[in-house]
């Protein structure tokens, strides 16, 4: 479990979407999130796209379910995310489900929670899933438009 340094996709004056993915790539592959946000958002989207959004990582630990979650909900309180990404590593794996109902049940609750205070004006948080590595840029292009 451990909370990435953000990878910003390039300067803009105007807003851009912040987007948090989350994935169990380290502790199955051995590769960091935020470097494959980085690879995936480099390759394949334009710079005006990169402009757009402010990318953020988050490592899910399933040897420390209960801290990594603590951590995954404080991270999600933590600025006003405009989308959340669950990576397939967590979703596409029968030993993970529980992991994986916890982690989608804890965006449930920010969503609902900002609604309630009504935070962030008209700024809901949407909750993303993709297909894998290389489906970052998709993912979020086809939530927030090309």
């Amino acid at each position: 479990m451990e909370t990435q340094v953000p990878f910003v996709n390039g300067e803009s004056d105007s807003p851009s979407k912040s987007i948090l993915t989350i994935s169990l790539a380290k502790y199955l592959a051995g590769h960091d999130i935020s470097e494959i946000i980085e690879e995936d958002w480099s390759s394949k989207a334009t710079p005006e796209q990169q402009r757009r959004f402010n990318n953020q990582g988050f490592n899910l630990d399933p040897l420390h379910e209960e801290a990594t979650l603590a951590a995954l909900n404080d991270k999600l309180q933590e600025q006003a995310w405009d989308g959340v990404i669950v990576g397939w590593c967590t979703r596409g794996s029968k030993q993970f489900t529980v992991l994986f109902e916890k982690v989608v049940r804890l965006a449930a609750e920010e969503v609902v929670r900002r609604e309630k205070n009504q935070l962030d004006g008209d700024r809901p948080l949407k909750l993303m899933f993709c297909e894998g590595p290389d489906d970052l840029v998709n993912t979020t292009l086809r939530t927030f438009g090309r």
